[in-house]
């Protein structure tokens, strides 16, 4: 059995992006979390809520969660 943030994170749709100085862009907003510094230039799996769009959740290419990046943080 899963716990409940854990079935969050395998349900929610995930699209690639790429981290641009600590931000990521999705749906024409911006995201941000200062643990995105050391992976700029790099292409993530950004997951969304589409019923809420305060903070996308963004994983490394290999499944592990880097961090919750905010909007207009």
């Amino acid at each position: 059995m899963l716990a409940e943030h854990e079935r969050q994170h395998i349900f929610r749709p995930r699209i690639e992006r790429t981290v641009q100085r600590c931000e990521i862009a999705l749906f024409n907003n911006k995201y941000f979390s200062g643990l995105l510094e050391e992976f700029n230039g790099e292409v993530m799996h950004v997951a969304y809520d589409i019923h809420d769009a305060q903070r996308v959740w963004v994983h490394h290419p290999d499944g592990r969660f880097i961090c919750a990046a905010e909007l207009g943080a």
